[in-house]
């Protein structure tokens, strides 16, 4: 199976915080020393983001921290910014959905892994992100990982006061950038018992267009077509036929 295209271009929501001036920018050269001090500062900040994470009820791995709350699977990744900052980018996403997918596309054995591939894994689904810039006045890296994993938590209860229905909300409001989530859009649709809505996602689509997913000739709308047909209940097909 080839792993999944990048589905989250295009896909940001939310409002960046700070002036674009405030950002700082990597230098286009980088001198050896400038260098290894960056490389130092991120080593620092992984350290300290590990244990401010664990001391908030997070977990982290691959970089980033998440966790399950309530019903919901949130990530949160962080980029260090050149001196000073942070970015955090926050995608959550029902904790049903990736359960859905895996047995739409026919890997139910990926239930059974650790919750952490739910954010590092290549066959998950992957939803919009928001972003922030964080600590701009900040050089500390220990102090900016404390204050990453503060805006992290800081956002759970807007997380869990979300629906399945305000998620596809969200992705039906992108616009041309829509399209970029589409897999997702499916399984959100089939969660919520939109079956027509589902199948019609996954109708007229180019020999190139594989929703990020596929294996040999099969794609993800190959695969949601027939799991649809199996899967439908019948009283669904009939008022959608009639």
């Amino acid at each position: 199976m080839s792993a999944p295209a990048d589905l989250d271009a295009g896909g940001r929501l939310g409002v960046t915080l700070g002036m674009a001036d405030d950002i700082p920018q990597r230098p286009a050269r980088v001198s050896r020393e400038a260098a290894r001090g960056a490389k130092q500062r991120q080593k620092l900040f992984l350290t300290a983001l590990k244990a401010a994470a664990r001391a908030a009820g997070w977990k982290a791995a691959g970089g980033g921290v998440f966790r399950q709350q309530d019903e919901w699977f949130v990530s949160v990744l962080p980029v260090l910014l050149w001196e000073r900052g942070v970015k955090a980018m926050l995608l959550a996403k029902p904790m049903a959905i990736d359960p859905l997918f895996w047995r739409v596309v026919g890997l139910p054995e990926n239930e059974r892994l650790p919750l952490s591939f739910r954010a590092n894994g290549a066959w998950v689904l992957r939803p919009p992100f928001r972003d922030a810039n964080i600590g701009l006045g900040e050089t500390d890296p220990e102090r900016l990982a404390d204050a990453f994993v503060t805006w992290a938590g800081d956002h759970l209860p807007a997380v869990t006061a979300g629906t399945p229905a305000t998620l596809l909300a969200e992705i039906e409001s992108l616009g041309e950038r829509r399209r970029h989530h589409a897999t997702l859009e499916i399984c959100l649709r089939l969660m919520l018992d939109d079956w027509s809505g589902a199948l019609a996602l996954c109708e007229g689509r180019g020999p190139t267009d594989f929703g990020g997913y596929g294996s040999g000739k099969m794609t993800f709308f190959d695969w949601a077509r027939d799991w649809i047909a199996a899967n439908r209940p019948a009283h669904d097909s009939a008022a959608s036929s009639g």
